[in-house]
């Protein structure tokens, strides 16, 4: 009980839990919504819109894999993982503001899947960092409820987006909640950081 109530006093990981519920809200406008928020903003046929989120989604599990690598190699985990984020709130504001040609919009969407495949790694990275010794499941635990609340949110706020007629607040959302993400990330390291300094002081 102890290490529970330290592991929810944390900053560290309480970032870590925003991090799981923005991401979750941020991506599942692209996951879900995408395809009926492009119809109806841009007349994009159905099918088009549909190889765009094939190839997100595809590129999504080859970014995995190439973030596995890169985790290997850097250890600012958390610079990996907010440019990745900045960088699909950048893709997001483009798709929501210009009617993209078929072949460049499934390249687009692709570009965005394989980077948010290769947040994973990094993410997982600084939740090891973050837990206190002996706590990894509990702190995994903990922080992926965060990304249940923000999967059972964003139907609803992105449904009522398309329904009320902004289907562009679709992407212009998934990129104000990746940029929170970003923030996220950046509080967990400094967190974990601070954390480390004042044990080693001891």
């Amino acid at each position: 009980w102890e290490i529970l109530v330290q592991i929810m006093r944390s900053p560290a990981i309480i970032f870590l839990f925003i991090f799981f519920a923005m991401q979750s809200l941020g991506s599942g406008g692209m996951r879900s919504f995408s395809v009926s928020a492009l119809v109806v903003l841009h007349g994009t046929p159905a099918a088009a819109a549909g190889g765009a989120l094939t190839g997100f989604l595809f590129a999504s599990a080859f970014g995995v894999l190439a973030g596995g690598i890169v985790a290997d190699k850097n250890n600012r985990h958390d610079l990996v993982a907010g440019g990745a984020l900045l960088l699909t709130a950048v893709i997001c504001i483009i798709v929501g503001k210009i009617n993209l040609h078929y072949t460049l919009l499934v390249f687009v969407f692709t570009v965005a899947g394989l980077i948010q495949g290769i947040i994973r790694p990094a993410r997982d990275m600084m939740i090891r960092a973050a837990s206190p010794k002996g706590s990894m499941g509990k702190v995994v635990g903990l922080v992926f409820s965060g990304q249940a609340i923000g999967g059972a949110v964003a139907p609803i706020a992105y449904g009522f987006f398309i329904d009320i007629g902004h289907p562009a607040l679709v992407f212009y959302s998934s990129a104000v909640f990746m940029v929170l993400c970003a923030a996220a990330v950046y509080g967990s390291y400094r967190e974990t950081r601070r954390r480390a300094a004042v044990q080693a002081a001891q």
